[in-house]
């Protein structure tokens, strides 16, 4: 199987992380890690032919088998506008066809993306077509959310949930349905998420630091509690995770 990512036009990158394309023959199954995206994912072989994968908290295995043609847009938080109506909470840590959970026309957002010939004409279409009808249909976006997603990425190692709701002179239990009804996790998970991704990145360096030093480094008490997280975010230990010399 090929696995490409491809950066979105910077007028989209406040919304899109990527756009990926998966394709070729798969017979194994591969363990997705929690990144802090939801994707929207665009089968070219399946029945359910768009499906919307929600927040993750955990990692996943997703089998496929036989051959397998995919691309998906991996949207931020801020991009999560884009996909108002959708109840983002429910799909934590699931995917759903999109046909059953809205009334757009996803068979014929489909049949268009495929009928192109190649990945970049593809991308072309869901940039210059597709993401501005999802922006235009949009509602009024929750000015709050974006910023406190801004926030907790920078001061990702250690996070006082309380002291936001402050800021913003609102309770936490309000903020908390805020912030859960656009993202689809509570502002804890997202942080535990932001830095699981950065200290994932951390002991997969080449460069090896010990793990203590890491945990340290990254907000975590001590060796044990980063390695609980870890066993939780990905089924395996740290030392699992480290990049073979």
């Amino acid at each position: 199987m090929i696995y490409q990512e491809f950066q979105p036009h910077p007028f989209w990158r406040s919304f899109v992380a990527s756009y990926w394309v998966a394709s070729g023959e798969s017979t194994a199954a591969s363990r997705i890690f929690p990144d802090g995206y939801v994707d929207l994912i665009f089968h070219g072989t399946a029945r359910e032919s768009i499906r919307v994968s929600g927040m993750m908290t955990h990692y996943r295995d997703v089998a496929f088998t036989g051959s397998i043609d995919l691309i998906g847009i991996r949207l931020k938080p801020s991009g999560l506008s884009l996909l108002q109506g959708l109840p983002m909470a429910a799909l934590k840590n699931i995917s759903s066809c999109l046909s059953e959970i809205s009334r757009w026309p996803i068979e014929e957002w489909n049949q268009i993306l495929w009928a192109f010939p190649s990945v970049r004409d593809r991308i072309h279409w869901i940039e210059c077509h597709l993401l501005p009808q999802l922006f235009h249909g949009r509602k009024k976006v929750d000015p709050l959310i974006t910023p406190i997603c801004q926030y907790i990425e920078s001061r990702y190692t250690k996070v006082d949930i309380s002291a936001i709701a402050g800021q913003y002179y609102l309770s936490l239990r309000q903020l908390e349905r805020r912030f859960k009804e656009v993202v689809g996790v509570s502002m804890k998970e997202y942080h535990r998420i932001l830095r699981f991704t950065h200290v994932l990145a951390a002991i997969q360096e080449k460069k090896q630091r010990s793990l203590l030093q890491i945990a340290y480094d990254h907000g975590y008490t001590d060796h044990a509690h980063l390695t609980r997280e870890i066993l939780r975010m990905t089924g395996r230990n740290p030392s699992q995770l480290r990049p073979t010399l």
